[in-house]
């Protein structure tokens, strides 16, 4: 019992370190709140988080089986003033 507790302590200080990584990258700029916590974030529709639903999908492309395209925009090609 006494190393279980242990082992959940241990867990939720590696827990609230990273959390706080990342609110300090937010705080002092380094990076944005939403690439931080994007695949944390709940769609609206499926109720799932950003990273429930891409993951499967970078999986498939990772071993060769690109299922779908993801809706990228087209390149901005600059023009010479």
């Amino acid at each position: 019992m006494r190393n279980w507790e242990q082992a959940c302590r241990q867990k939720w200080r590696a827990l609230c370190l990273a959390i706080k990584a990342k609110l300090e990258a937010v705080e002092s700029g380094i990076s944005h709140f939403e690439d931080e916590f994007l695949s944390q974030i709940i769609d609206p529709i499926t109720k799932k988080t950003v990273g429930e639903l891409i993951r499967p999908e970078l999986e498939q492309r990772y071993i060769g089986k690109d299922s779908t395209q993801l809706a990228l925009p087209e390149p901005r090609v600059r023009t010479p003033k």
